[in-house]
């Protein structure tokens, strides 16, 4: 019986562990793009003292000429006396520390120095005017939560660890993933097909979705439609420690179709066996002692679906993700002219590209009429899962032309 994709959806959350957490250098989480395992909190406040914000004079209380006392740079603290007397000032430079006594920064453009003394534009002190001071704690107190554990570390998040002094985090270890292509038909990309056979794409696809999710494609091979191969490739995944198994066709119920066989004389446990969805309904997914295994129908366009929806989950739960990190979702109006065709009730995706175009949601269809359209993937970016029975003409408004739009962070 098909299971809807939330459906799907919840069985692999509830069967995929993340596995154990390691501490890498900062710029290895940050170039691999690994999980947070670890909640950071700030080691001190920041900024950890009153700052300037711009290069000018610090100065004290008083008006007309000021005398200038000294100067500091970033790095260094103020050695004169203090608190700063009325009518004194100091040279200052962004981000150095503010000497005590100091009421605001005046920007070096609004003064005029004269050997020890400045005076400073009409208006520059008045009250109401920017103090240019960032003053202690103003981002955050010591304590305070920097970041979140399932983050994924971008080079933001990695800017924020450093900030933080965290240069050896906790962070999930990159899921080792064995794939494994079936499909007598296939030759390899720079082969030449004879009658009958093509050339294999989807592992191009494959290793591409992998590395984009975080994970290590540790083997790639193709078996055609070899049943003893496949059996030995799978054997072979469980026993170097594979954290997931992906197969590529064989998916369904034919006679070369050796995936769900396969899986099971292995001692894998299917979780599901077909999903209520369009490309990608034969998708299966299994596990064995928290290992989970996925075999996907073969053509490419159900295979970016399944992967997108389904596999990647997998893999950041694996990393300790978070779920709203696997995929995003927003209702969004559509007018291109695609006719949904009929499919038994189940939930249909259309690969998309959709961007921001002032301040609108603008989505363009990819255009396919068969899983095997893998042209039809170009600049997709997001899936459109329209609802049930739409079928409109550009520029139409009508109730039925709200539409899910899938996408992922």
């Amino acid at each position: 019986m098909l299971i809807t994709v939330a459906e799907a959806k919840a069985r692999i959350d509830s069967g995929v562990v993340p596995l154990p957490p390691e501490r890498v250098p900062l710029e290895t989480a940050l170039a691999e793009g690994r999980t947070l395992r670890q909640d950071v909190e700030a080691d001190a406040d920041s900024p950890a003292f009153d700052r300037s914000a711009m290069d000018g004079y610090a100065v004290a209380e008083g008006e007309g000429v000021f005398r200038v006392v000294g100067s500091v740079r970033a790095g260094e603290v103020y050695s004169g006396e203090v608190p700063l007397r009325p009518g004194t000032c100091v040279r200052i430079f962004t981000g150095a520390a503010v000497p005590e006594g100091t009421i605001r920064v005046v920007m070096q453009e609004e003064s005029k120095a004269e050997r020890e003394t400045v005076v400073f534009s009409p208006g520059a002190l008045e009250e109401g005017r920017p103090l240019y001071l960032r003053r202690r704690g103003e981002e955050y107190r010591r304590g305070g939560r920097l970041i979140g554990e399932g983050t994924r570390v971008g080079p933001v998040e990695a800017s924020v660890l450093a900030m933080g002094g965290t240069a050896l985090p906790w962070v999930g270890r990159r899921p080792r993933v064995t794939h494994v292509v079936t499909g007598g038909e296939l030759v390899p990309p720079d082969g030449t097909p004879r009658p009958g056979q093509i050339r294999d794409s989807n592992s191009s696809l494959v290793a591409g979705l992998i590395a984009r999710a975080g994970a290590a494609l540790v083997r790639q091979v193709r078996v055609g439609d070899d049943g003893e191969a496949l059996r030995r490739e799978v054997g072979q995944a469980t026993a170097e420690g594979s954290d997931l198994l992906l197969i590529s066709g064989g998916a369904g119920e034919g006679e070369t179709d050796f995936g769900r066989r396969t899986l099971e004389e292995a001692g894998f446990g299917i979780a599901f066996a077909g999903v209520g969805m369009r490309p990608g309904k034969p998708t299966i997914f299994a596990l064995k002692e928290g290992v989970p295994a996925f075999c996907l129908p073969g053509n490419p366009l159900s295979h970016y679906v399944a992967f997108q929806l389904f596999v990647r989950r997998a893999l950041l739960a694996l990393q300790g993700g978070r779920q709203e990190a696997a995929e995003r979702e927003a209702e969004v109006e559509w007018d291109a002219p695609v006719s949904v065709r009929g499919s038994g009730g189940r939930e249909t995706y259309h690969p998309c590209h959709w961007q921001i175009d002032a301040g609108r949601v603008d989505v363009r269809v990819l255009h396919w009429t068969s899983s095997g359209h893998l042209v039809s993937l170009l600049g997709a970016n997001g899936m459109l899962m329209p609802g049930a029975g739409s079928s409109m003409k550009s520029g139409a408004r009508t109730e039925n032309n709200l539409a899910r739009l899938v996408w992922w962070p």
